[in-house]
């Protein structure tokens, strides 16, 4: 079982591959309340092996393979089997964490853009935008409720909306960060500095 991606277009081919190379693609459906889907008894794991997984947003093209691999939603580093469990669990943690963004002075909205390559320009996956409501001692504002995942490519944009319109996010985005890769390293991702775009 493993936990698909949240806050993407929806993931319709999961493609695994194990230590030798040898990779089998499923059609995910049936997700579960907690997003897990269970692949089942169509794949066994064996003990001692590693397993990458990887999810796309195109339909499954044959056995072993999905449809545009070259789109990626996110993918897992090698992950050893854990047989302690039956069947074997993987939380969505294990390939995204948490977002921590140094916020430019003043600003007051921020846009996130979610691109599979910089090569996709204007064909981001999916777009989220936030008030800058809070923000710490240091200025960096910690992002509820997003995840950034492994294997995407992000763009950041802020406003500081200098008009004073009612809606902080219905302006023109002043600051701009591009197409940093997601960092899983440390949960939360922290992201500094901006480039000032006036």
């Amino acid at each position: 079982m493993i936990q698909v991606p949240i806050y993407l277009v929806e993931t319709k081919c999961l493609k695994i591959i194990d230590q030798n190379r040898i990779s089998q693609a499923f059609s995910v459906d049936n997700i579960d309340q907690n997003g897990y889907y269970n692949v089942g008894g169509n794949y066994l794991a064996q003990e001692g092996f590693t397993y990458s997984f990887y999810f796309y947003p195109n339909s499954i093209f044959n056995a072993t393979n999905c449809s545009s691999e070259q789109y990626d939603l996110a993918y897992t580093n090698p992950l050893t089997t854990d047989i302690t469990k039956n069947p074997w669990e993987i939380e969505r943690s294990v390939y995204s964490v948490g977002l921590m963004i140094k916020m430019p002075s003043s600003a007051l909205c921020l846009q996130i853009n979610a691109f599979t390559s910089p090569d996709d320009v204007g064909s981001h996956i999916y777009s989220s935008q936030f008030l800058v409501d809070n923000t710490d001692d240091n200025g960096y504002f910690h992002v509820k409720n997003y995840l950034v995942y492994q294997g995407l490519m992000y763009y950041f944009f802020a406003a500081t909306n200098e008009t004073g319109t009612s809606d902080p996010c219905a302006v023109t985005f002043d600051h701009s960060r591009d197409y940093l890769s997601a960092d899983i390293t440390n949960d939360p991702w922290v992201v500094d500095p901006w480039t000032y775009n006036k």
